[in-house]
This record gives structure tokens, sequence and C-alpha cells, in this order.
């Protein structure tokens, strides 16, 4: 009977050390594989973002802002939300800027809280200024600044702010931008829009200065509507505009200094992009930001005016019938 229990606790013994070097074996075969899942693994939002979203639809996914006058464009399905982005964090930057999906009632801005906005983006350590230094994550840009009121806002907040009309221009016309997938020519590319609080001189462009006190609304080219146009924003440059849109963070720029700074110039790297809906004051200065009295949609507003076009900027009526009826006068017989 003892020769048997020890036996059997040889055998026991035995058979617990051949397991030994299984085990072993089975967690050096694992581990490999546990190091190489780590390595793919990062705390950036980039690298969860869904393949699926390198070829979303430019506003797919929501009824437009501005459905009911919105234009299709060739762009709408031949470039995605994230454009032809070189880097995980441009395609995150170039979702950002195709979002016509924010909601909720907007938030009333002036241009002073933009540069609120921009010292809450440099305190939170935000990186920017240029395409190599965009954030690989932006969850930190929403509610990144407190306003008065203490409600929270930031990237893909919807706001609204009044403003002059200082400039408007046709950008990247020639190579496109990444956004855009590099797509030449008007319709295919924002119009850039300089916003003051004081107009300037018809037929006049903004000084440096002027322009490093201004902010930055973008209309994007998806779906645009005829009437958004550099030349009908210019022609009302004496009348207050209301912009709403999403807030967004354009990292790929740097903001002034003082009254100097790199193009495009600006208080702050803060944008209304994109546009979801712009009007004009019918009164031409009365209209205030958070009343909805005297303010008139663009189309509606230039819908009885004579058509514009992106060569020709008609800052007058006046100018407009001097062009009509010179026009008129070498087609007569």
């Amino acid at each position: 009977m003892v020769r048997r229990r020890v036996r059997r606790t040889r055998v026991a013994t035995s058979t617990r050390s051949r397991r030994k070097p299984g085990g072993l074996a089975k967690a050096a075969t694992l581990l490999p594989l546990a190091i190489g899942l780590a390595a793919n693994v990062s705390p950036s939002r980039v690298n969860r973002r869904p393949q699926a979203a390198a070829t979303a639809i430019v506003g797919q996914a929501c009824t437009l802002p501005f459905d009911a006058i919105k234009q299709s464009h060739s762009i709408d399905t031949s470039c995605p939300m994230a454009g032809t982005a070189s880097s995980n964090a441009q395609a995150l930057q170039n979702e950002a800027k195709n979002n016509f999906c924010a909601k909720g009632p907007p938030v009333n801005l002036n241009l002073r809280d933009f540069a609120q906005l921009q010292q809450a983006a440099e305190t939170a350590g935000i990186p920017f200024g240029g395409d190599n230094s965009l954030p690989e994550d932006r969850d930190a840009l929403h509610n990144i600044a407190s306003l008065s009121n203490g409600r929270r806002i930031g990237e893909g907040t919807v706001v609204r702010v009044a403003a002059f009309v200082m400039n408007a221009r046709n950008s990247n016309t020639s190579n496109g931008e990444s956004v855009n997938c590099k797509h030449p020519g008007i319709e295919n590319n924002d119009i850039h829009i300089v916003l003051g609080e004081n107009p300037v001189a018809v037929g006049q462009k903004p000084t440096e200065a002027q322009e490093c006190q201004s902010i930055t609304a973008e209309m994007s080219p998806h779906f645009r509507p005829d009437t958004w146009t550099r030349a009908n924003l210019l022609v009302n440059n004496q009348k207050l505009y209301r912009f709403t849109g999403q807030l967004f963070f354009d990292a790929a720029h740097k903001p002034c200094v003082g009254t100097t700074g790199p193009n495009p110039k600006r208080m702050a790297i803060w944008e209304v992009h994109p546009v979801y809906a712009v009007e004009v004051c019918s009164d031409g200065t009365s209209c205030t930001v958070d009343k909805d009295a005297n303010w008139v949609p663009l189309d509606q507003f230039v819908g009885g005016e004579p058509p514009t076009t992106e060569t020709r900027v008609l800052p007058l009526d006046r100018d407009w019938m001097l062009f009509r009826g010179s026009a008129q006068g070498r087609n007569s017989p």
C-alpha cells in the first residue's frame, strides 16, 4: 500500500511537471501576440476612427441646415468627408470641416469671444500652426471655453455671429486643398469670408491691422447654394451680416500677434465653418445677433436683384444700372 501511494504520488508529480512546460510554452506563444497588439493600440482617437469614416459622404448623416436651397455639385459625390488626407490627424480635421450635422440652438457670440476661445486652446496646449501640427485627438476642443453666462462652447457648437463682411475670396482655386480632394476651381473650394466689427470703404480691402482684428467664416463647396457667392457677399458690405454655423478650430494656421501675422490674417483660428445660414440686415446696421427682426436670408435678399458673377463685383446698385445700360447700348440694333 505504501509503495502504491508513492507511485501514485510520483506519477502525479511527474504529470504536473510535464504540464508546466506546456503552460510556459503557451504563455511564450501569447506574449509576442500581446506585444504586437499593444504596439497597435494608440491612446489617440485617430486610430479608433472607423474605417468607414474615410469614405463617408458629406451631408449623408443628417438633413442639411440649408436643405431647401442646396445645390448639387460634382464634389458632393466625388470627395468624402476625410478628403484626401495625408495623415490621420488631417483626416480628423477634414471631417470636422465637413460637419453639417451639429445640433442645438445657436449660441450668440461676438468677436471678443473668439479671442477667448483662442486663449483657451493655447492654455490647453492644443497644437496648431501647420499641416504637421494638427491635433491627433480633437475631443479636447469640445466645450473648451466658458462664456460669461456659464455656457461652455467649443468645436462642434452651433454659433451665430453678426459682423460686417470686410472681404471675401474664393480659396485654393488653383491647386485645391486636402479637405476638397485637391480639386481646383471656384465650384470645388471654400469661400473665405473676413468678418469685422466695422465695415471697410466700398470697393476697398481691409488693411493688415484690420484683418488681424477679424474672424473667419467659410462657405463649403458642398451643396453650396447658387446665391452664396463672393459677389453677393461683397455687394452689401455696408450692411450687417449674420452667420450661423459650427465652431471649428483650424489648426493648420496661426493667429496674428498684435497687428501682424501670416495669411490668412485673423485674431483667432477659430472659425464659423462650415456656414449653415447667412442673413443680411435689411435695415443696414440696426439688427442685433440675438433678435430675428429685419434679418433676411441671403438667397431671399438677392432674389430680386440682378444676377451676379464671380468676375465682377458691383458694390452699388448705381454701378449695376450703368453697367446694364452700357450693355444694352452695345446689344441694341
